[in-house]
Formats: C-alpha cells, sequence, structure tokens
C-alpha cells in the first residue's frame, strides 16, 4: 500500500430492494461485467487503443492503467465492508462526512 493508503475497490451500485427482487437481473449484469474484464485482461492493446481514442487519453496510459488493476467481479467479504467502515470512520472523523454510518447497513449480501 503506498502511503498508507488502504486497498481501492470499485462497487457495483444498486437498490437494495431491486437487488433482492430481482437477482436474475443483478446476475446478468454481474456476469456481462465479468466478460468485459476478461475481453480486457485478453486483449489489453486492443482494449488500450478503444480506450484512449473514446476518452483521449494516450494507448500509453491506458496499457498501463489497464496492466495496474485486476479483473473480475468478485463478491464483498467481510474484509472489503470492514476496510470500508474503516474509511467511512475516519471521513467522518475529520469531518468529510456529517455523520456515523454503517457500511453493512447498506450491503445486500456479503459473501462469508
Amino acid at each position: 500500500m503506498a502511503l498508507g493508503l488502504p486497498k481501492q475497490y470499485g462497487f457495483i451500485v444498486g437498490r437494495k430492494e431491486y437487488v433482492k427482487q430481482y437477482p436474475d437481473a443483478v446476475q446478468t449484469v454481474i456476469d456481462q461485467l465479468n466478460k468485459v474484464h476478461q475481453e480486457i485482461h485478453s486483449s489489453p492493446e486492443e482494449a488500450a487503443q478503444l480506450l484512449a481514442k473514446e476518452t483521449k487519453i494516450g494507448t500509453e496510459i491506458w496499457k498501463r492503467t489497464l496492466s495496474r488493476r485486476g479483473y473480475g467481479v468478485f463478491p464483498l467479504t467481510k474484509e472489503v465492508v470492514d476496510a470500508q467502515q474503516r474509511i467511512a470512520d475516519r471521513f467522518y472523523e475529520v469531518g468529510l462526512i456529517p455523520k456515523r454510518i454503517e457500511v453493512k447497513d447498506a450491503v445486500a449480501v456479503i459473501k462469508q
């Protein structure tokens, strides 16, 4: 970890009620994101070129960026939720958010 910063995660966000009511739709989104991740992982040069064209950010920057990240969609674990809780607590302590929050209350599914 550089400079003591916590590990960074990306999240798929949706209303908890929707996630519970439409698990098949949620699974479709996850499957499609995994497919895209695998395509990027298997063809990083092509992905870098496509991203450069769309974003106007150089291909070399995209190549470096894509080489530094993991690929796939993974279930939330207690470790990830706990890490996010530490960040939320710190944000509260320094006044970036007005009240304490419980990250686990916003999570629909945690893999044990």
